[in-house]
């Protein structure tokens, strides 16, 4: 199970027209970005960015955004998935850009003056095989809602 946030006085940045709707009719205040955040300095005591990184081509930029709006103490709470030797079919078809390297990913934080506490992994359970078949359901399942 992946973590949630409380939705309701919470700040959420999304590029989805229908997600912020539904966050904001749930109490959340939605803002479109992509880019730089429209908040000040220090704004935020946690951030929170699950299943997102991965997902975003540059995410130096969205690294250094983190930083700049996460006050000093503060925490971020985040989840992507790890080991670039485990991308299959079902990461592209997700539309993830990258897996990461779990150091690398410590050390572009520590770059950001983040450091990692505590974290932990999951199993992968999609091997390229299953990996495979979870992208051609997923695909399958996608097309027959676009209908």
């Amino acid at each position: 199970m992946l973590p949630r946030s409380p939705v309701a006085g919470g700040f959420f940045m999304d590029l989805s027209l229908a997600a912020l709707r539904k966050l904001t009719a749930h109490g959340g205040h939605g803002v479109r970005a992509a880019g730089p955040l429209p908040f000040c300095d220090a704004a935020f005591s946690t951030v929170c960015a699950f299943e997102v990184l991965e997902h975003i081509p540059d995410d130096e930029q969205t690294l250094a955004e983190i930083a700049r709006v996460l006050a000093p103490g503060g925490a971020l709470l985040f989840s992507v998935p790890v080991d670039p030797d485990l991308y299959t079919r079902f990461d592209a078809v997700c539309e993830h850009v990258r897996r990461y390297d779990a150091r690398a990913l410590a050390a572009r934080l520590a770059d950001h003056g983040l450091r990692i506490e505590r974290w932990t992994t999951q199993p992968n359970n999609f091997g390229p095989i299953m990996g495979w078949l979870a992208a051609l359901v997923l695909r399958i399942a996608l097309k027959a809602t676009a209908s």
